[in-house]
């Protein structure tokens, strides 16, 4: 719309027209604004009103929106769990859909499970129901099924049954030997089941069967083990031989295992199956275990013996003054090899023809428990007890406390015979200062004092020069040592008369040999408190959990897990192997102040650790030959710095001298078959024991009845024995 200028309008026109004009211009104008005003505000309105609407919309799209990922999210995880237990499903029916042969393993356990808790046929239903219904199929087989498995496994008709009269504690009593009647029929069984398996390991074509043995508790027992098995070491996989009761020396062996052990030498070649194939496999024998058993099988007399190697004749001296040291000793002597020739020479009859394979954890423990551990405890010892300074280890520290108890008795014993003379000394001093008359029943001497000394003592003595009869307290004599000198010696005696002594030089006598007396009672007394003194001493430090220092140091092994039992005694091989690590190591020597001996023991354990490291080999290249013989060389070096008194123990000269020599031979030390499988079948005995000792318990509950609650109930001898 165009504009015009009211004020030209009005001074060139005449004014009414043009104010009426003008006046409806305005109003106009007026009219058109109002109505814009009122249209906007209207759409304004509008607008906020569609805000609110959209504004309260998309919250509730929000809520939808977040209730939708709050519903996927919970349908993502139940799939999840859903896909999750389908898997755990489907690996549960592969593990129990597994070969047949371990479905019989299931079934072998399980007719384990129905001997031990006793599983009815009602149970039995109920679990195949169970199982059925859950996976759609049961892992319990029949009863006949069990009982035909059993059956084949069944080996109990090849062993034989003897019981024989033994001496246990000094009390004879009867126990049972039991012997394998053919062990080439074991071993057949064994080779059988491993091939079919598709686990049987021949060496070379062959099959190598351990001997091993060891002594348990009462009984020693004689096992095989199978190098060509997975698991050699383990005790599941030895076959059990021979077991008697009584230590397992050679006497012991050739009268109960005797018998058994003659057939091995004879089985050279073991036929098994393989399917419906037989199969032949040429046999390779060797034998292991602990030194006393070893010895034993050769008829050797021990460790304690002259010549104590089993491997050499060597005159090793191991006790006395003339003892063998480390520090003098020559480990390259070479001496002749026992042989099958020497040993029928020195020792019983007999064929020795297998492969003696060098114990290794035993090697090993016996070198660590002389030289580490007993160097160990004797310096914590040291550190609390300064009396022991001079004690190498802690027998000889235990023999330092015996001869202090030998010492301390000797003490009282001379201590009360003199108080006993002291005591006779002051009779006799009382009586001849009131002496007044002889009494009716008076010896030949001029001042007989029978009566006034409180003795009922009656020795008499005579003189050589007068023949006259005295009794020996009116002669002075006081001490009973010297009566019993004057009875054994040939040297002549004189009374007082004779010697022409007075009254007052005889009480002059008896004033001073009384005083010597007291004096040399009050030196034993002072000697006596000293000697208790160092005996308490040595008791708080040996006996008990000992010192602080040797509490301080068993907090620390048994920390680590290194501390021997109670039942074992001194640590087992796992705990050597693990406190001889660099990291236990230093751990274990925090104990120790920092001086020569810390040092000289840290180089010991680390070379030892090494020597144990290397035992576990199952071969040596040649590098591995010449690094292990370095080993060695500078192991002795170590023990000579760190315990040059030491004597020499067989089995560190075996560890030196024949371990090096048969792994030159063998490429090999211990093999894949040791002793320390023999340590564990002990077990395994015991709880056949446990097993048949519950049958006493409960025969002697249902025989005492309802009174078996009664504390006068007396268990009967037959129990007891």
């Amino acid at each position: 719309m165009r504009s015009y200028n009211l004020r030209v309008i009005i001074t060139t026109a005449p004014f009414w027209p043009i104010l009426f004009i003008g006046s409806m211009m305005v109003v106009g104008k007026r009219l058109r604004s109002s109505r814009e005003n009122a249209g906007q505000s209207a759409l304004s309105r509008e607008n906020i009103k569609l805000k609110e609407e959209i504004k309260e919309k998309t919250s509730i799209i929000e809520v939808i929106e977040n209730d939708n990922k709050t519903c996927k999210y919970e349908i993502t995880v139940k799939d999840r769990e859903i896909s999750s237990e389908k898997k755990q499903t489907r690996k549960l029916k592969d593990e129990l859909l597994g070969k047949d042969l371990e479905i019989e393993r299931i079934c072998v356990k399980y007719s384990s499970l129905m001997s031990k808790f006793n599983f009815g046929d009602g149970l039995v239903k109920a679990m195949n129901h169970y199982y059925n219904a859950k996976v759609g199929f049961s892992i319990l087989a029949s009863r006949r099924a069990i009982a035909k498995l059993m059956k084949l496994l069944d080996i109990s008709d090849l062993y034989e049954f003897e019981v024989v009269t033994c001496v246990i504690n000094k009390k004879e009593v009867q126990r049972v030997v039991i012997r394998c009647r053919s062990v080439e029929h074991l071993l057949s069984i064994r080779a059988t089941n491993l091939a079919n398996a598709g686990r049987l390991q021949l060496k070379n074509g062959k099959i190598i069967p351990v001997l091993s043995g060891d002594r348990g508790d009462e009984e020693a027992k004689a096992v095989i083990g199978l190098e060509c098995s997975p698991t050699p070491n383990s005790p599941y996989s030895l076959s059990f031989i021979c077991s008697f009761c009584g230590e397992d020396n050679y006497a012991n062996m050739l009268k109960f295992m005797g018998r058994t052990l003659s057939t091995l030498d004879n089985i050279k070649f073991i036929d098994y199956k393989y399917g419906d194939v037989v199969l032949r496999a040429e046999v390779d024998w060797k034998k292991t275990g602990d030194f006393k058993f070893l010895s034993s099988l050769s008829a050797h007399t021990g460790q304690s013996s002259t010549n104590p190697c089993i491997g050499c004749i060597i005159p090793l001296c191991t006790h006395g003054d003339h003892r063998d040291t480390i520090g003098l000793f020559n480990f390259e002597l070479k001496f002749d090899d026992r042989t099958e020739a020497n040993i029928l020479e020195h020792c019983q009859q007999g064929t020795h023809s297998m492969k003696e394979v060098p114990p290794t954890v035993h090697i090993v423990a016996g070198v660590h428990e002389k030289y580490v551990d007993d160097q160990m405890k004797a310096k914590t010892n040291k550190m609390d007890c300064a009396l022991f300074e001079n004690a190498r280890t802690v027998p000889h520290q235990k023999s330092m406390l015996k001869k202090k108890k030998e010492e301390e008795l000797v003490l009282k014993s001379a201590i009360n015979f003199l108080e006993a003379d002291i005591a006779m000394g002051k009779n006799m001093m009382s009586a001849f200062s009131n002496y007044t008359v002889n009494p009716e029943d008076s010896c030949d001497s001029q001042y007989c004092i029978i009566d006034g000394c409180s003795s009922n003592t009656l020795d008499w003595v005579k003189c050589d020069l007068c023949q006259r009869n005295y009794h020996i307290f009116c002669m002075c004599i006081m001490s009973a040592k010297i009566v019993h000198k004057m009875k054994n010696s040939s040297s002549p005696f004189y009374c007082w008369s004779c010697r022409e002594f007075s009254h007052e030089e005889m009480i002059y006598n008896v004033e001073f040999e009384l005083k010597q007396y007291i004096d040399e009672a009050e030196t034993l007394k002072t000697k006596l408190s000293s000697v208790t003194r160092d005996k308490k001493s040595m008791e708080a430090v040996l006996s008990g959990e000992g010192g602080p220092s040797r509490k301080k140091l068993d907090s620390v092994l048994k920390k680590i897990g290194c501390l021997g039992s109670a039942w074992f005694g001194n640590p087992v091989g796992n705990q050597i192997r693990k406190l001889l690590r660099p990291k236990y190591i230093e751990i274990v020597l925090e104990v120790f102040p920092d001086d020569e001996f810390k040092s000289n023991l840290r180089k010991v354990m680390i070379l030892l650790g090494e020597i144990m490291t290397a035992s576990g080999k199952q071969t040596f290249n040649d590098f591995e030959k010449l690094e292990f013989k370095d080993t060695i060389s500078r192991f002795v070096n170590a023990l000579r710095e760190f315990c040059p008194e030491e004597n020499v123990i067989p089995k560190l000269h075996y560890l030196v001298k024949h371990v090096p020599e048969y792994i030159d031979i063998y490429d090999t030390w211990g093999g894949a078959c040791s002793e320390q499988s023999t340590e564990h079948f002990h077990d395994l005995i015991f709880q056949a024991k446990l097993m048949v000792r519950r049958f006493g318990f409960l025969n002697y509950l249902n025989d005492i009845g309802e009174n078996c609650n009664d504390p006068m109930i007396e268990i009967p001898d037959e129990y007891r024995s």
